[in-house]
């Protein structure tokens, strides 16, 4: 029996979310937003601070931009943005960069409205016809049951607005004057009814997918001319010939699918199944989505039709013009967004003749997908199965196939629709960044040799596929719109090579594209592979027995390192003295015991030919272990141990790397223990700044002379890497952390430093390197992040790059950009290989520009504006009290939901967030219980050091991880049926998110995060997984942190290893794989990791959420 509708005349009431508990620990544990945090909404929401360690930083900028908040500190109702519900209908878009005349473009309509019995009545909205008189009501077309038809909303044509779908309206005589033919709009008379789809760069809802007995003829605007030519002399470029003019095609005609909606993607109930049993006649009504998909109810509900087999919606009982709700009377709690639905799923098209609900404007723009409204308090799991999706590029006319953009694993921008002005980017309150894996090791990449690269010889940019072709030898700049010619080169097609259609050319084909540079583009010549390996032979150092694991390592690597004949090595110890190792004659030490005025003892034999030298290279580092084995200095002189590598480097260049395992006690750059163990859980963290300037200022001066400083830290006690950590931020280092790391006693450390060692000596690196980011004219570079020096404004100095390297640039709007109806940046990256070779790795991404608020919100980038913020944070965490960055970071969640609150017109208990930016909450509250930035709970000044520099440094895909880390059902593995690597077996498993009501007792677990690598045993768990995975007959025999998964002969064990091993392929780092029993003493180690659950002093996801919703409502 399927429940009773309710009556058609009926309020349809919104069932209220399950009540929660009120978090007794929410005044301690969450951030406060009280007034006495004024100032660090002020810090961190405005930029969160100045790069005060960069030599020349520049003005800094907001990152959010900030409404004048009242004396609690939040945002005043008066200073909040209003926003009126969007237009039904657009004027026609311009065809090319000149203007139309106002007179030459299509008249405006008002929607359809009707009297009770079905016909249009006048509505005093409606514009005059000019010339012409107005249009005639259409007849009343009763259907069999005695119901007026409603007619549909009007049809959106590719090239012109909505219009009057009415067969008896005149035609008005065009008026003003003619057009030139090439600025003609193109012929509407040709278009039909298209399904929802792709019409004019907008996914339109309204028309039906076929011709129907209501359906209403095609109008052409007077204007229109018939076969109109591409709009103007600029045309975007086409692959493989000649510039084509952006023509539309007339979607396939379709038949509209009533099939009833799948379930949620999680298979549960939704506590709104009473909404959501079928109707009569066998259709489901469309319903609420439940607490597992976190949608609201879509515009038409499905009420009880008189008609079988008509679908619910068709012909509603009431409905209005102008945005209301159909299927729902005026008082409703359905919420609205312009007077558009919360959709569950797409949106849904309802068949013809139906009357739609009205389109969002954050739906028909230029990412409908993005949005969609989500009720964050009715969505507990809203991380989706395949995770956080990729955004796409977004298109204005979907007939037009753009160039590919740059990959969002290389180029992402938190905005992919840039605000056209500063005034809109204010409203939105949403930072505007990009983000940059230069260096990214590439599966393909498209290299080219050639003796001219095409540049802008204005703003000197790389030509790109997003430039402009005046003609068929000039080109017009898309950053600077300077006209350019082109040389007669460009005609040579290096794959085929022959000459005609410059299209064919790999640089207008792909933006990403690499050139080995001509002469001009070196200072000198190139310089050679030169590494220098500083080695800590202090007492802590042998016993840590770390010397064995690293001689033996690179004793491997040593033919596989980058390079070619002239590489180069040399090898330093140090205690309480400086010890350098001459190999080329004979085989001898030198000690230098005059450590405050470093001096090399000798230039020759020192730094000697790799491949000329190996055999006593390898004695040597056979026999290091053993010659300090007895050593018994506790002293460490790290500071002159780099002063005399980098005094080795200074004429050509190269790297150190340190290996480090206690404090710096002696000699320059000398450090004392600042921590102090019972004020790790304390909310107010101090020493995280530098004790000293000491290694920044000589990172600097090896910046200066092309010289990388990379650090291994593996010590078992205080090391201060908040002072340390400085001569690898400012050289464009990288540092490496391995916390209680002993080789005998801490075996999951050790294999993790020999994985990770191995992989950084034979991994792609360029030498002497300088990064310039550009964008288009109107917008600057404001702010970088991450490990370099800063030249310029715009250049990095990157003594080393590595592809383990991210960055991140804020972007200033300074202009409106009346200019352009896309922006477009570009990272050049200039280097030498480690062949000797000079290159030039270009990327360019393209992102169009809007003026409608909507399609900012919906085409925002949830993972890129999580890093950046979170790369802002830590950069600012260094430096400024703890308690007022946590309240910056907030605050920029706060003020993204609370300016889209203002947009989307939020009513009752709800906290509304556009479907592109549901999970900001979700990754902002997690990011506040990273190791970096948590309180309350008992961290290490180090571990925490390290995290903030590793959020600073990394490429997106690993600082995700840092911030939400990854959990999968290992248990389901034998149901899994799709698979990432057929070939290979690798199946594809469900991302759940980070709570513990996602566990089952009887299942096990793989949690992947940045120092560990779980396999989370449940005590249920069945013998049959016991013995085919861990080859042991019961749980109990599992032993509790194995850190071996044997390799048994069935496909439980296949499928396990195969997934395993292709998460460590897809990360830079190698965390440990450690098994952990459910009621094992260490299972902390993974519910820490747990963070949609309170833990500790730390609240939960939801508490955090309703703290959010209530900060909102009063400001």
């Amino acid at each position: 029996m399927h429940p009773a509708q309710p009556p058609s005349n009926a309020p349809v009431g919104l069932p209220q979310p399950p009540s929660f508990p009120k978090n007794p620990l929410a005044s301690a544990t969450a951030p406060s937003f009280n007034s006495q945090f004024q100032p660090a909404m002020q810090n961190l929401g405005n930029q969160l601070g100045n790069m005060s360690m960069r030599p020349d930083s520049a003005p800094q900028m907001p990152l959010v931009q900030q409404a004048p908040r009242g004396p609690s500190g939040l945002p005043s109702p008066s200073s909040l943005p209003q926003f009126a519900a969007a237009p039904l209908s657009k004027p026609a878009p311009a065809l090319s960069n000149v203007p139309l005349p106002q007179q030459s473009r299509a008249p405006q309509f008002a929607p359809v409205q009707t009297n009770g019995n079905g016909t249009i009545r006048p509505s005093s909205s409606m514009p005059a016809f000019p010339n012409a008189a107005a249009p005639q009501s259409l007849p009343s077309t009763p259907n069999p049951g005695g119901l007026p038809v409603k007619f549909p909303q009007p049809p959106r044509f590719a090239n012109g607005p909505s219009v009057l779908p009415s067969p008896t309206l005149p035609q008005p005589a065009p008026t003003g004057p003619k057009l030139p033919q090439q600025f003609s709009q193109p012929d509407l008379t040709a278009q039909s009814w298209a399904p929802p789809g792709i019409v004019n760069g907008h996914t339109d809802h309204s028309a039906p997918s076929a011709p129907g007995p209501h359906a209403a003829p095609s109008f052409a605007p007077p204007h229109a001319a018939p076969n109109a030519p591409a709009p103007g002399p600029l045309m975007r470029y086409q692959y493989g010939g000649v510039a084509q003019p952006q023509a539309t095609q007339t979607a396939p005609q379709s038949v509209p699918n009533y099939a009833p909606q799948a379930p949620n993607q999680q298979g549960l109930q939704s506590p709104f199944s009473a909404l959501q049993q079928p109707a009569a006649g066998g259709y489901q009504p469309a319903g609420y989505g439940g607490a597992t998909d976190g949608y609201a109810a879509p515009g038409a509900m499905g009420q009880q039709n008189q008609f079988q087999g008509a679908p619910p919606g068709m012909f509603p009982q009431t409905g209005q013009a102008g945005g209301q709700q159909y299927g729902a009377p005026a008082t409703s709690p359905l919420n609205t967004f312009g007077g558009a639905p919360m959709m569950n799923g797409p949106p849904q098209f309802m068949g013809p003749g139906a009357a739609a609900p009205a389109t969002s404007p954050m739906g028909e723009g230029l990412n409908p997908e993005g949005g969609r409204l989500v009720n964050l308090m009715h969505s507990r799991n809203i991380l989706p199965p395949d995770g956080p999706e990729i955004p796409r590029q977004p298109m204005r006319n979907r007939d037009y196939a753009p160039p590919e953009n740059c990959s969002p694993e290389i180029f992402r921008c938190t905005l992919n629709a840039i605000p056209k002005s500063p005034a809109l980017l204010s409203k939105s309150r949403l930072p505007l960044g990009i983000l940059i894996h230069p260096f990214k090791d590439l599966s393909t990449l498209q290299v080219l040799t050639c003796t001219t690269i095409v540049r802008c010889r204005a703003c000197r940019s790389y030509i790109n596929p997003f430039v402009m072709f005046v003609d068929q030898q000039r080109w017009k700049c898309n950053l600077c719109d300077r006209t350019n010619d082109l040389p007669h080169e460009f005609f040579h097609d290096p794959v085929t090579h022959t000459v005609g259609d410059a299209s064919r050319r790999p640089e207008l084909r792909t933006a990403t594209i690499e050139f080995i540079a001509p002469q001009e583009y070196s200072l000198r010549p190139p310089q050679p592979a030169i590494y220098v390996f500083l080695l800590d032979i202090s007492f802590n150092a042998i016993e840590s027995r770390y010397l064995e694991s690293f001689c033996e390592r690179l004793s491997t690597c040593l033919e596989r390192l980058p390079g070619d004949a002239r590489t180069q090595i040399a090898f330093i110890a140090f205690d309480s003295a400086i010890h350098f190792f001459q190999l080329e004659s004979d085989w001898r030490m030198l000690t230098v015991a005059d450590i405050e005025d470093v001096f090399l003892p000798t230039t020759d034999g020192i730094l000697i030919r790799l491949h000329e030298n190996i055999s006593a290279i390898r004695e040597l580092l056979n026999r290091l272990p053993g010659m300090f084995r007895t050593q018994r200095d506790t002293h460490s002189c790290t500071g002159a141990a780099i002063q005399a590598g980098y005094k080795l480097l200074t004429p050509t260049g190269g790297r150190i790397t340190v290996m480090q395992t206690g404090l710096p006690t002696i000699g320059p750059g000398a450090l004392k223990a600042r921590e102090d163990p019972n004020m790790r859980a304390a909310k107010d963290i101090k020493n995280l700044t530098p004790a000293t300037d000491f290694y920044k200022t000589l990172a600097l001066e090896c910046s200066e002379h092309q010289v990388t400083v990379d650090l291994f830290l593996l010590a078992g006690q205080y090391s201060d890497l908040a002072s340390l950590g400085g001569i690898s931020r400012y050289s464009a280092g990288c540092v490496h952390y391995y916390p209680g790391y002993n080789a005998v006693t801490n075996p999951a450390q050790l294999e993790r430093f020999e994985v990770e060692l191995t992989r950084y000596l034979q991994r792609k690196i360029g030498f002497e390197a300088v990064m310039r980011v550009r964008c288009t004219n109107g917008l600057s570079m404001h702010t970088f992040h991450g490990n370099f020096f800063v030249r310029s404004t715009d250049l990095l100095s990157l003594p080393n790059i590595n592809p383990d390297a991210g960055f991140a640039v804020q972007i200033k709007l300074d202009e409106t950009l009346n200019h352009t109806n896309s922006v477009c940046f570009q990272a050049a990256l200039l280097y030498t290989s480690s062949k000797g070779e000079r290159r030039i790795r270009v990327h360019t991404l393209h992102c169009p520009v809007t003026d409608s608020i909507g399609d900012v919100f919906a085409c925002a980038d949830q993972e890129a504006i999580a890093c950046f913020i979170g790369k802002i944070a830590a950069e600012r965490a260094l430096s400024h009290p703890m308690a007022e960055v946590r309240d910056g970071v907030v605050y920029a969640c706060e003020d993204a939901l609370s300016s889209f609150t203002q947009v989307a017109r939020n009513q009752g208990n709800q906290l509304l967030s556009p479907y592109s930016l549901r999970l900001v909450p979700l990754f902002t509250q997690a990011l506040l219980k990273n190791f970096g930035l948590r309180i309350g709970v008992s961290t290490t000044l180090d571990l925490r050091t390290y995290f903030l520099l590793h959020i600073k440094a990394a490429p997106l895909f690993e600082e995700m991880i840092l911030i939400y880390p990854h959990l999968y059902p290992v248990h389901d593995i034998l149901h899994a049926t799709e698979f990432l690597n057929a070939d290979e077996g690798i199946p594809k498993l469900p991302r759940l998110q980070l709570s513990y009501e996602q566990i089952d007792l009887r299942g096990v677990y793989l949690l992947e995060a940045a120092l560990h690598m779980i396999l989370y045993v449940g005590k249920g768990v069945s013998s049959e997984f016991c013995r085919d995975v861990f080859d042991c007959l019961t749980y109990e025999q599992i032993i509790d942190r194995n850190t071996v998964l044997p390799e048994l002969d069935n496909e439980t064990s296949r499928r396990v290893r195969s997934f395993v091993l292709s998460r460590y392929a897809a990360r830079p780092l190698h965390p440990v794989l450690e098994v952990i029993k459910e009621d094992s003493k260490d299972r902390l180690i993974f519910l820490q990791y747990l963070h949609d659950d309170r833990l500790e002093s730390t609240s939960a996801y939801y508490e955090f959420l309703t703290q959010l919703s209530q900060k909102i409502k009063a400001s």
